[in-house]
């Protein structure tokens, strides 16, 4: 749980900083306009997809929390500690994505010039 939660800081750390894997092989041939309605096409999926995640791993955490759940080991922690990382890691990442997709509305700069 905790290397999942350390993934998902990383996933919004480089949504924030522009670092993430871009495959535009299909999207560089297609025009312009059609191009930038395709990209916040996809943008506006991938927000959906993890916010659905997001809802799913709340309803997971939520459900630890309530029955006091421990993990197997050594040490008896509740399992919604690690669980809220990932919570939190994730709920970054949705908004990470949220605010890079308004911003590219906003400011309308093309597709091209995003990669």
């Amino acid at each position: 749980i905790l290397l999942a939660a350390v993934f998902s800081f990383g996933l919004a750390a480089a949504v924030a900083n522009n670092v993430h894997l871009s495959i535009t092989l299909l999207v560089d041939v297609i025009p312009e306009k059609p191009r930038w309605l395709l990209v916040r096409a996809t943008e506006a999926i991938s927000i959906a997809v993890s916010a659905y995640l997001f809802v799913g791993i709340y309803h997971l955490f939520s459900a630890a929390l309530r029955s006091n759940q421990k993990m197997r080991g050594a040490l008896p922690i509740p399992r919604y500690v690690p669980m809220s990382l990932l919570v939190a890691g994730v709920g970054l990442f949705v908004t990470a994505l949220a605010c890079v997709f308004v911003r590219n509305l906003l400011t309308r700069q093309p597709a091209a010039q995003e990669h």
